[in-house]
Formats: structure tokens, C-alpha cells, sequence
């Protein structure tokens, strides 16, 4: 980048804020036009233009090894890497330990006045707890609800390979559980389930499995 050669300019404009709930509380579908300044950078450039679409993988199926401080719930200093790591890419939307419906879910993301993402975070500890994690998580959603998934993470089981199996069997053994989508790579699956209040409705629910055993 040729910063050194770098130019701006500016000049009044109207914004269209329809999108935005802070300025339309009512929902309107607008346009709603306020004034503003458009700004336009550019800097010049050499290379390979393509590298401009490339970006960084952010997730991976294991996690950074560190000293996690823990609160009354095992869960809690896990979720809080989820909530920080997803606030770097939805600018502050992720929220934690939000309530919603029936009780609080452990992420929630919001866009447009309804949840783009509804997740569950839960320790690995065995079948009985991962269904009751799905009651839960389909207990708090909407029909307006697009996303949903439920995350597990492995803290005391070293044979890793052999829970994922046990993870996928259990989810299909769920009352809801209507169809597998097939498994995306290791550690992630796409199941559709039906809605607890409306057998006619069916959910997407993604599940992830990260290993965080250490031995």
C-alpha cells in the first residue's frame, strides 16, 4: 500500500437509517433520509488484487491451551472467549447470559429486532445432559428465530473421537429430532429438530464439538 499517496474526499449526502433501531423504534419501512457526510479513502495499491477477499479462519475445532478462570458454572470462562471472539466480528452484538423466553441463553446475537444466533454452551457430561441442553435451547426460541445451535466442549474424556459419536447418536436420539444434514467436518453437524410448541415447524440446529482435554 502506497500510503504516502493517499487521498480523501467528502461531501453531504442523505443517509438512509431505516435499517437501524435506534433511529426508527418503530420498525418503518422507510427510506428515512437524515443528513450526512460521505467519505471516500483511497490509497493505492500493488499486487495481487484477489488477496483482498481473503480472510482469516476464526474457528477451529480445538482451542487455544490457557488458565481459564472458572465461575459457579464450568461453562462460564468458556463462554466468555465464545462471546469476545464473536464480538470482534459482530461489533458488540453477541451478548451473554441474556434471557429470553423461557429462561437465559448463553449467546445471543440480535440483528433486525429478532435473534440471528441462539446457542447453548454445556460441558460434556454424558447423554442425559446434552438432551436436556436441546430442550433448552429449543425452550427459547421464537418463530422468528433463524439460527441456532448447541456448543460442547470436552474437558475429561480423552478418547475424543469416540464422543463425537456419542454427541451425533445423541441428538438423533432426541424426541425432536427429525433429520440429520449431514456432518460438516469433524466435530460439526446440521440437524433439523421440530419446535416444541408447533410440530409443523422445524428448526436448523448446528451442533460444534470443541476439544479442550488436556491429560
Amino acid at each position: 500500500m502506497h500510503e504516502d499517496s493517499k487521498e480523501m474526499e467528502q461531501h453531504e449526502t442523505k443517509i438512509d437509517v431505516s435499517g437501524y433501531r435506534d433511529r426508527n423504534p418503530f420498525g418503518n419501512r422507510g427510506p428515512i433520509y437524515v443528513p450526512g457526510v460521505k467519505v471516500v479513502v483511497s490509497i493505492p495499491y500493488t499486487g495481487d488484487t484477489s488477496l483482498w477477499n481473503l480472510r482469516p479462519n476464526r474457528s477451529g475445532s480445538v482451542f487455544p491451551r490457557a488458565d481459564i478462570r472458572q465461575s459457579n458454572r464450568d461453562e462460564i470462562g468458556y463462554l466468555d472467549i465464545m462471546i469476545a471472539h464473536l464480538n470482534g466480528h459482530y461489533e458488540g452484538g453477541a451478548t451473554g447470559e441474556t434471557f429470553r423466553r423461557s429462561g437465559k441463553t448463553d449467546i445471543r446475537i440480535e440483528d433486525q429486532e429478532r435473534a440471528a444466533f441462539v446457542a447453548e454452551c454445556k460441558v460434556w457430561r454424558g447423554h442425559k445432559e446434552l438432551l436436556e441442553a436441546v430442550d433448552q435451547l429449543l425452550s427459547y426460541l421464537t418463530w422468528r428465530d433463524c439460527k441456532a445451535a448447541i456448543i460442547v466442549f470436552n474437558k475429561h474424556n480423552a478418547k475424543f473421537t469416540e464422543l463425537l459419536t456419542k454427541v451425533s447418536e445423541t441428538v438423533r436420539s432426541h424426541l425432536k429430532f427429525k433429520k440429520e444434514l449431514g456432518q460438516q467436518k469433524e466435530g460439526e453437524w446440521r440437524f433439523i429438530l421440530t419446535s416444541l410448541e408447533d410440530e409443523l415447524r422445524q428448526v436448523i440446529v448446528n451442533v460444534f464439538v470443541f476439544n479442550l482435554f488436556v491429560a
